[in-house]
């Protein structure tokens, strides 16, 4: 399995992911936009030409002068490949990423009910929010203001 960053050159890549987990088609002009939008990271694991999982975040400027923020929007895998830790990869790979670009702080939504996925958070160090746990927070330069 190959685990990478889907780049410039990679829309055939973006097409079949949206079709096999969002159901939709894209155009190729479409897949280009985002593979150049510097503020959006598609993490993806690929087996052969099939896409078995991904993960989507978005890199959010601040108002401040704090470093961006990096909100993590999207995380799947199809069922075929699920417990075989390509969860747990792509999410290290936002996080890895987060660390080596000094992000002030990561964080994502999930249901309340979804105890694989906060299973998984906490594994890798994430934090519940305070007062709505629902939100996790990986914390790099800095804490949120709350």
């Amino acid at each position: 399995m190959e685990f990478r960053f889907l780049n410039k050159g990679d829309q055939d890549v973006l097409i079949r992911l949206t079709e096999t987990f969002r159901q939709q088609t894209i155009t190729a002009e479409k897949a280009e936009a985002i593979l150049g939008n510097d503020m959006m990271l598609v993490a993806a694991a690929l087996q052969d030409d099939e896409v078995a999982g991904y993960a989507l975040a978005y890199l959010l400027p601040r108002l401040d002068n704090g470093r961006d923020m990096m909100m993590i929007y999207h995380l799947f895998v199809q069922e075929k490949y699920q417990r075989q830790g390509i969860a747990t990869r792509l999410m290290q790979m936002l996080l890895e990423y987060g660390n080596e670009h000094q992000i002030h702080y990561t964080c994502l939504i999930t249901q309340q009910d979804n105890e694989k996925a906060i299973a998984l958070y906490t594994k890798l160090g994430g934090k519940l929010h305070p007062t709505n746990n629902q939100v996790f927070y990986w914390y790099g330069s800095g804490k949120p203001q709350i």
